[in-house]
C-alpha cells in the first residue's frame, strides 16, 4: 500500500545514513539491526487486510442491565466472507467460545462454549443484522475484560478475537461526545427530553459503576482495579427508613412480611434470614432452619411449602425460597411465596434494608447495600 511504501523508503533511507555515519564496526552492526527491526515493524497488505477483517467482524459492543449485567458482542459475519443467510441455512457456522482478558482476576464461570447455526440463528440476529453474544458479568468484575474467539465453521484458519469489558462501554457512555450527542439525538426524536433522557442514564451507569466497586470490595475481587476508578459517583447517604419508603411506593403501600413472626414449627421450620447474592444474576435467597425433619417432610408431602428447594439440606440442614434474574428496576418489587399456608412478601432491597438495621454488619457490607439501593433508584428513574 501507499502509505507502507513511503515507510519502508524512509526506513530504508534512515538506515542507510546511520550506516554511513557509523564510525565502528560495532555501530555499523547496531545501525543494521536497528534497520532491520524498523522495516520488519512496517505491515504487510495481507496484515493490514487481516486486521481489518478482525475490526469489521466485531462491529461494536453495547452492556444490557436487567436482572444481570451483560457486555454483547456485536459480529458481522460478512467481514469472514460469508453471509447470514448461509449461517441460517446451516451451510455455516460459528462456533464462540469464551476466556477472561486477564486469566489472574477471576475464577468465576464464563458460558460455554456455543454454535451459531442454522437451528438457532433467530436467537442472536438483531434487527441491524448483526449476530449478538451476550455474557453475564457478575457485579464485581464490571473491570474485568472478557474474550470472545468466534471461528467460521470452528476452523482456526477463520478466526477472529475481541476483547471488551462492562467499564469501557461505561466510559464510552460517559466520556465519548459523539456517543451522548448520538444518543441525545436519538431521544428527541422519539419524542422524548434527550438531555433529561441522558442525564437519567448517566446517573444509571454511575450507580452501577458504584455498585460494582463495592461489591468488588464485599468479594476481595480485582481491587486495585476498581469499576468507578476509586472515586463513588453517587455519596448521598442512604437511611432505612429510604428503603422503607422505597418499598413501599414500589409495591401499593404493601410492606414485606416480618419473616421473624411468622411461626412455622408445625412444619418442623424457624426462619433464619435471607441473602441476595451478586454475581452474574442478582438472585434473593430467603432461609429457613429445619428444626423438625419429620414434620418438614409431611409439610412438603402436603404441598404447603411449594417451591421450596432443599439441595443443601443435607449438608447445612437449611432449605430456601429462591428468586432468580432480578432487574435492577425491581429490586423494591415484592416476592411472593407460600409457607405454611402463610402468603409472604420480601424484596430484594428488604435484605439491604436488614443490612442497614443490623449492628453487626461490616463497613463493607453497608456500602454495597447503600450502593444496591442507589442502583435501584437510578434503574427505576430510567426505566420506569
Amino acid at each position: 500500500r501507499a502509505a507502507q511504501q513511503t515507510e519502508l523508503a524512509d526506513a530504508i533511507e534512515a538506515g542507510n545514513t546511520a550506516i554511513d555515519n557509523a564510525a565502528t564496526t560495532d555501530e555499523v552492526a547496531t545501525a543494521l539491526a536497528n534497520a532491520k527491526a524498523a522495516i520488519d515493524a512496517i505491515k504487510t497488505d495481507a496484515q493490514l487486510t487481516e486486521e481489518e477483517a478482525q475490526d469489521k467482524f466485531f462491529a461494536g459492543h453495547n452492556i444490557t442491565v436487567n436482572g444481570d449485567v451483560n457486555v454483547n458482542f456485536h459480529m458481522d459475519v460478512t467481514a469472514a466472507g460469508i453471509t447470514n443467510e448461509e449461517i441460517a441455512s446451516g451451510a455455516k457456522s460459528i462456533v464462540v467460545s469464551f476466556a477472561w482478558g486477564d486469566t489472574t482476576l477471576t475464577d468465576s464461570e464464563l458460558p460455554a462454549p456455543l454454535t451459531i447455526d442454522g437451528s438457532n440463528y433467530d436467537k442472536y440476529l438483531t434487527d441491524k443484522g448483526y449476530l449478538m453474544v451476550p455474557v453475564k458479568v457478575a457485579a464485581a468484575e464490571m473491570t474485568v475484560p472478557v474474550k470472545v474467539i468466534a471461528k467460521i465453521d470452528g476452523n482456526d484458519a477463520n478466526k477472529f478475537e475481541d476483547t471488551y469489558s462492562v467499564r469501557a462501554y461505561a466510559e464510552t457512555i460517559l466520556n465519548d461526545t459523539t456517543y451522548i450527542n448520538n444518543y441525545v439525538a436519538s431521544e428527541n426524536e422519539k419524542g422524548r427530553n434527550g438531555e433529561e433522557r441522558y442525564q437519567q442514564l448517566a446517573t444509571l451507569v454511575k450507580s452501577m459503576l458504584d455498585y460494582g466497586t463495592k461489591a468488588q470490595a464485599r468479594f476481595e475481587i480485582n481491587e486495585d482495579n476498581l469499576a468507578n476508578g476509586g472515586t463513588d459517583y453517587l455519596t448521598g447517604d442512604v437511611k432505612v427508613s429510604d428503603i422503607e419508603t422505597a418499598i413501599k411506593n414500589a409495591n401499593g403501600g404493601r410492606d414485606a412480611t416480618d419473616l421473624t413472626s411468622v411461626d412455622l414449627s408445625s412444619c418442623g421450620l424457624e426462619y433464619a434470614g435471607a441473602s441476595v447474592v451478586y454475581l452474574s444474576e442478582t438472585t434473593l435467597k430467603i432461609y429457613y432452619k429445619v428444626t423438625g425433619t419429620v414434620r418438614y417432610n409431611a409439610a412438603k408431602a402436603n404441598g404447603l411449602l411449594r417451591g421450596i428447594k432443599d439441595d443443601i439440606l443435607s449438608t447445612s440442614g437449611y432449605v430456601y425460597f429462591e428468586f432468580v434474574n432480578i432487574p435492577a428496576a425491581e429490586l423494591a418489587n415484592l416476592k411472593t411465596f407460600s409457607v405454611g399456608g402463610n402468603t409472604c412478601y420480601f424484596s430484594a432491597l428488604n435484605y439491604a434494608k436488614a443490612v442497614l438495621s443490623s449492628s453487626a454488619a461490616t463497613d463493607k457490607q453497608i456500602e454495597l447495600a447503600k450502593a444496591t439501593y442507589r442502583y435501584y433508584v437510578a434503574a427505576k428513574a430510567y426505566f420506569g
